[in-house]
């Protein structure tokens, strides 16, 4: 009976696996409960709050920058940025930074699925990846056990859902 119980649990775990937006099959999923526009604005509020959590870069013309993208994908496959969402916008991407551990780490919002005027509808966060560097090319994948050790990932969650997550969602 266990074996069938915990094969049940693997067969859902894989199947829902597939269903991942886009290219983050390993990302970890949270749901908020709230609109995805209400996620947004409070997000952008609790980096005013709580300004050590920005994660800011630098341009190429020496200027910095932090601000959350919207974003879809053209025809000609490639990406297309706008910093407001628009009815072709497909995610919402944004990056905060853990600075007693020199992390930052990225997280996606499939806006496509929701109604930007509806209140009730239910926002899914996606935690995809950390790095300890602004190289992006040393991104480690979440719940990629090949990229990040076991402990290592079960760290940067518990610092995401404690820090950010639980401010966010009360």
């Amino acid at each position: 009976m266990k074996n069938k119980i915990l094969n049940f649990y693997i067969a859902l775990t894989l199947l829902v696996g597939c269903f991942s937006c886009g290219s983050y099959y390993y990302a970890e999923e949270y749901s908020t409960n709230m609109s995805c526009d209400k996620f947004i604005k409070k997000l952008d509020k609790f980096k005013e709050t709580y300004p050590q959590y920005k994660c800011t870069q630098t341009n190429d013309k020496g200027g910095t920058y932090e601000k959350g993208t919207y974003y879809y994908y053209s025809k000609s496959g490639g990406n297309i940025e706008t910093s407001t969402r628009t009815d072709s916008s497909t995610f919402y991407s944004f990056y905060l930074h853990f600075s007693d551990i020199k992390a930052d780490i990225h997280c996606v919002i499939n806006v496509s699925t929701q109604n930007p005027n509806t209140s009730d509808s239910n926002c899914t966060v996606q935690l995809t990846g950390v790095t300890y560097s602004h190289n992006w090319a040393s991104w480690k994948t979440i719940n990629n056990f090949k990229e990040i050790s076991r402990e290592e990932n079960k760290k940067i969650k518990r610092k995401f859902e404690t820090e950010i997550l639980q401010k966010l969602l009360h």
